[in-house]
Order: structure tokens, then sequence, then C-alpha cells
């Protein structure tokens, strides 16, 4: 199993709102600024959420093959975060995108477990696979 976890303050992404849509598709899904768009007043915490489960996705990467470098943006480009029914939040990754980082050609993961949690300064994030 492979673990990541990222904890980030939420005041970080006050302003995010406020940056284009260009800008926030170079680490962003179309239907996470969606999602974190919907509404103002938690764009922010949403927003953190988003970013430290690419964060903590890219830990647990790493840890999988530490000998090859793979860059930050190129994680963030291939996952994103959508909302179950049910309200828990569920990580999509695109593993074929990431085959060419790694040095065996055995990554074949399907599901990505997560746990999210945040309160009014912090956002943490815990995915394994």
């Amino acid at each position: 199993m492979y673990l990541g976890i990222d904890l980030i303050s939420i005041t970080r992404f006050e302003d995010w709102q406020k940056k284009s849509i260009q800008s926030l598709s170079r680490i962003f899904h179309e239907s996470e600024i969606v999602y974190c768009l919907k509404n103002i007043d938690k764009s922010a915490e949403r927003f953190a959420v988003c970013f430290a489960s690419k964060e903590a996705l890219f830990k647990a990467i790493t840890q999988y093959d530490p000998f090859h470098k793979i860059p930050f943006l190129t994680v963030a480009s291939v996952c994103y975060v959508q909302r179950h029914e049910s309200g828990l939040p569920i990580m999509f990754v695109d593993w074929q995108q990431l085959r060419p980082y790694f040095s065996t050609q055995d990554l074949l993961v399907k599901t990505v477990s997560m746990s999210v949690s945040h309160e009014k300064e912090y956002a943490v994030v815990v995915v394994w696979f």
C-alpha cells in the first residue's frame, strides 16, 4: 500500500475564486473548478481540499517509484476529485497518462481511497492505493 497525506492552510486559497479559469485549469479539472466556484463562501475550503488531494496523491505516487521524478503538475492534470451522491469525495486518476514516468509498466491501480477533513483554518487529505 502507498500512502500520501497533505495538510494545507485554507487561507492560502481565499483569493483563488478571482483567478482566471485558464490559470485554475493548470491544476484543477473542469468539474473541480465548477464545484469550487459554485459557492463563493466555500470556494477557499473547496480549492484547498482539491489541491491537498492532488498533493497527497503526488506523495503516494512518489513512494511507489521514488527514483523517477514526476512533476506535480503532471499528477494534478490526470486526477480529479468529485463528490459521490452520498457526499463522500472520490478521486479519479487516469493511470495510463502516468505510465511513461515509471520504470515498470505495472502501475495498474484502479482505485484510490481517500479521507478528507477540514475546519476553519486547515484541510487535511489522506490518499492510499
